[in-house]
């Protein structure tokens, strides 16, 4: 038998299949979580990142906005490292590498434990396929939200009949846990956990059971509890919800908003160029396997999603993508399933693993290629102080701040002043940028300690010792503004 028979002739057995989405799900994993610690500076001081790092940091406690109760997972391995006497390295390396771990430990509950190998490979699709930029918030919540609602829809999916330590009453337990677990990460994620659970019941034919029915209930109900006693009740979150009510004319009218659907444009012909036709390619699939009804549910699912991140973004006046590439990555789950049920009769085959690791690597590929952005970000700041005969702390008005190469200036001072310290606490120098208006040109010298948010509270001496000097008041910046 020659190369080619054996790559898209010959039909492998089931544990070998079963052995290579193994094999792709750890190395995967490992790789990233390699990638957390190597890349942990420009993972945790960007944006919210930063502002997370450095209050969990400075106050060695958790920190936790929103009502997103997962930081109190995601937050103990830090405060840990801080306990235990880590130097700030450490501690931003383990707070970095903190949500791959829980991800692959997620992947061996469904690959080893719930023996679901198409969840488990989901997981690893899901956390890849469409999402570029979040990969560089290492705290963030919707990529949590991404694993978990993954982890539910393995729960739901596997046929747990066949696990031989598994019991009936343990269904209930397990889901009300991942609900719960749900209920405190990112709200958002209601939208593909009921995309995916409901092309489970199309896919499966599961109409008539009614203990998944059940479930999918007691799921729709976390989430209504989540927005009725959360949501509605947050500024923040209250006001993303609100945007919905602009969908028809956002949908409806493009030229009134370039930028948004130019970042979609860009996202799909550059980011998106080999997996889009795969998707449509297995939902091509799907209607020669006559399913009807699971074919255009998931192409439905993947145009509605798109268009909630689109609404969800209609305001956006520069290329902020720190946000947008989180809602935008959501999508990985729905091109995700619908690449597994589209090409799931030729997991016998050894073409569509090396189509799978194709997949996955040039989506590793483009992850890590966005690293230089981020690398740039904190290299700017090196330059700002460079050009500033290293004055450790300067003022910068919103004048002279460039949004696109450095996205929000109000963690700037936060991040610069983690980044700096990382060489050795008396290293540590900070940059002030006028986002928020507190000062004036005319009493900067007036400001006093170390500011944030305004008047920060004392910095932790463990890790930061800042000058007592005066801010100086400067326009000369790294970064280039436009004009």
């Amino acid at each position: 038998m020659n190369l080619l028979d054996v790559v898209f002739k010959k039909d492998l057995p089931e544990l070998t299949v079963n052995k290579l989405f193994g094999w792709i799900g750890h190395i995967f994993f490992l790789l990233m979580i390699l990638g957390c610690i190597i890349y942990a500076p420009e993972r945790m001081l960007d944006c919210d990142a930063g502002y997370y790092s450095f209050h969990v940091i400075n106050t060695e406690n958790y920190f936790v906005i929103h009502d997103r109760y997962i930081n109190f997972i995601m937050q103990t391995p830090t405060i840990m490292a801080i306990k235990i006497g880590g130097g700030l390295g450490t501690v931003l390396a383990t707070y970095s590498a903190t949500g791959f771990a829980l991800f692959y430990l997620l992947f061996i509950i469904l690959y080893h434990g719930l023996r679901n190998s198409l969840a488990a490979i989901l997981l690893v699709l899901g956390l890849c396929l469409t999402m570029r930029y979040k990969h560089y918030a290492g705290h963030t919540e919707i990529t949590v939200a991404i694993a978990f609602s993954i982890m539910l829809f393995g729960w739901m999916s596997t046929d747990k009949s066949k696990l031989k330590w598994f019991k009936s009453w343990m269904h209930w337990p397990g889901l009300f846990l991942i609900c719960f677990l749900l209920y405190g990460i990112h709200p958002i994620i209601v939208v593909p956990v009921c995309m995916i659970l409901g092309a489970d019941i199309l896919m499966n034919n599961r109409w008539k059971d009614w203990p998944n029915w059940i479930s999918l209930v007691i799921v729709i109900a976390t989430f209504v509890m989540r927005f009725m006693t959360q949501v509605l009740n947050s500024e923040y979150e209250s006001g993303k919800v609100s945007m919905m009510s602009s969908s028809q004319d956002v949908l409806l009218n493009w030229g009134k908003y370039p930028v948004v659907y130019e970042i979609v444009r860009e996202y799909f012909t550059n980011q998106y160029f080999l997996i889009v036709p795969i998707f449509l390619l297995a939902i091509i699939l799907l209607l020669v396997k006559r399913k009807w009804l699971t074919a255009p549910y998931l192409l439905s699912s993947a145009v509605i999603l798109l268009a909630v991140v689109i609404v969800s973004h209609f305001d956006l006046r520069s290329r902020l993508l720190f946000i947008f590439d989180g809602y935008i990555g959501m999508l990985g789950t729905v091109f995700g399933l619908g690449i597994l049920y589209g090409f799931k009769p030729w997991f016998n085959k050894l073409w569509f693993h090396l189509l799978l690791v194709g997949l996955i690597a040039l989506s590793v590929i483009q992850i890590h290629e966005k690293h230089n952005f981020f690398e740039n970000r904190l290299k700017a700041m090196d330059k700002t102080f460079e050009m500033n005969d290293n004055h450790p702390k300067l003022f910068v008005e919103l004048k002279d701040f460039n949004w696109e190469n450095m996205w929000y200036p109000y963690e700037v001072p936060l991040e610069s002043l983690i980044w700096t310290s990382l060489r050795g606490k008396e290293h540590g120098k900070t940059i002030y940028v006028d986002a928020s208006k507190y000062r004036t040109t005319v009493d900067v010298d007036a400001i006093e300690g170390f500011y944030g948010f305004g008047k920060a509270g004392p910095l932790n001496e463990k890790f930061f010792d800042l000058p007592e000097v005066k801010y100086k008041l400067t326009d000369k910046v790294a970064w280039k503004n436009k004009k």
